[in-house]
């Protein structure tokens, strides 16, 4: 006679029973020899009804058997052992962390038929320390859990993206740029949290191309830096600050200006580098009407500026008189008219002469014998008037004009007639 039992795995996944665990007091007339059963151990492939035989054998060898039903159960949690780690954000800022990345040797007796996790999925808002809980589940249902400590870190540093840009001194010689400028979409699987350069101001010492690096820090403090060429240029042309001059021609009728006599404080905002003047030389000719030239000046980055100015020339200096002594002849008439051409002796002056005149033209008898001075006056194309002095001599040398008549005369009383 049997009876129907219910056994338990160990935590090895095995269980015994004996024949007094499913005999319900078998008998025999003559006495029971032996009991035995046709299984006796159980393990994991088990669980469940399970039907085993108990045969009894009496003195005399007589056997007799009967079936009965031992359920096999597992009710022992897996072992959950876990184990603390360090993930890291990937490139897009996100990590899916997976159990046996925490398991550390989890085990069941029958066999684990799945791991699972509490949170599996972090991004860049979770970084630093926290608990994830490990659950376990054996193939026969049974559950355990664990803590493991996990700590998630961005390493990965920023991705800088720059450009070259030009940029403009202004007025004052300065110009200056910010992160902005240079970056080209800098990224970061976070976030960036500052930009920064290495330098921020130019001057006219940093014309041509500068190389500036820009610095990004995200917020895990990783750092990351790329290089941007910087083109500075100039283009601001001198500022021309000019002044009229009035200008004396030579005593060889010239006059000449440079180009720092007519600048009156030219600047630039980085310096001047050159200055000139369309005309330099300038002759009698240009005093008629104020002359027209044009300033030019060059800075150090090759602009070019221009401005008029203006110059009034002027001839002052009077003509350079030579005048020579003359011996006047009377004509028939008794008359005698001279030129100032006749008493100049080669008279000049810078920029040409005009006219000339002289204080006495007329001599007559009256002035046979006598020594006249007279002044001869030489005015130049300018205007200006000089003299010099020279001496007249009028002489008589015409002899009469005799006429004779032929007449009768009569002798006196005295034989005489006068």
């Amino acid at each position: 006679v049997t009876n129907n039992l219910v056994v338990y795995l160990d935590s090895f996944g095995s269980v015994a029973i004996t024949p007094q665990d499913v005999d319900q007091n078998s008998w025999d007339s003559c006495g029971v020899d032996t009991l035995y059963l046709d299984v006796y151990a159980f393990n994991c492939s088990d669980i469940g009804s399970n039907t085993v035989i108990l045969t009894a054998v009496d003195i005399y060898g007589n056997t007799s058997s009967s079936p009965s039903t031992v359920t096999v159960m597992d009710t022992i949690a897996p072992e959950v052992i876990t184990q603390n780690i360090s993930i890291y954000l990937n490139a897009s800022g996100q990590y899916n962390l997976s159990p046996n990345e925490v398991d550390n040797g989890s085990w069941d007796s029958c066999g684990i038929a799945t791991f699972s996790l509490d949170t599996s999925s972090f991004s860049c808002s979770d970084t630093g320390v926290f608990s994830v809980q490990l659950t376990v589940t054996d193939v026969n249902g049974n559950q355990n859990s664990a803590i493991a400590q996990v700590t998630l870190s961005d390493t990965s540093s920023p991705n800088m993206l720059t450009q070259s840009i030009t940029i403009y001194l202004d007025a004052s010689g300065d110009a200056s740029i910010t992160p902005n400028m240079i970056d080209d979409g800098s990224n970061d699987n976070c976030a960036i949290d500052t930009l920064y350069l290495d330098e921020y101001d130019f001057t006219c010492a940093d014309t041509t191309s500068q190389i500036v690096t820009l610095i990004g820090i995200d917020k895990s403090g990783n750092t990351s830096s790329a290089n941007a060429v910087v083109t500075i240029l100039d283009t601001a042309a001198p500022t021309i600050v000019t002044q009229n001059l009035t200008l004396y021609l030579n005593q060889d009728g010239e006059a000449s200006v440079s180009a720092a006599s007519v600048d009156n404080g030219t600047f630039d905002n980085c310096a001047v580098d050159s200055i000139w003047i369309s005309d330099t030389l300038f002759t009698c000719a240009d005093t008629i009407n104020t002359q027209v030239i044009t300033f030019f000046a060059r800075d150090v980055s090759g602009n070019v500026n221009s401005s008029l100015a203006y110059l009034d020339l002027y001839d002052t200096i009077a003509p350079t008189v030579s005048a020579q002594n003359l011996v006047i002849y009377l004509d028939s008439f008794g008359d005698a008219n001279i030129f100032p051409s006749q008493v100049d002796s080669n008279s000049l002056d810078n920029c040409g002469i005009d006219s000339s005149w002289i204080s006495q033209n007329t001599y007559d008898c009256s002035n046979v014998g006598d020594t006249v001075t007279v002044l001869l006056f030489i005015k130049d194309n300018s205007g200006n008037v000089a003299s010099d002095s020279a001496t007249m001599v009028t002489l008589d040398t015409i002899a009469p004009q005799v006429i004779s008549q032929n007449i009768t005369v009569y002798l006196d009383s005295f034989g005489s007639a006068s």
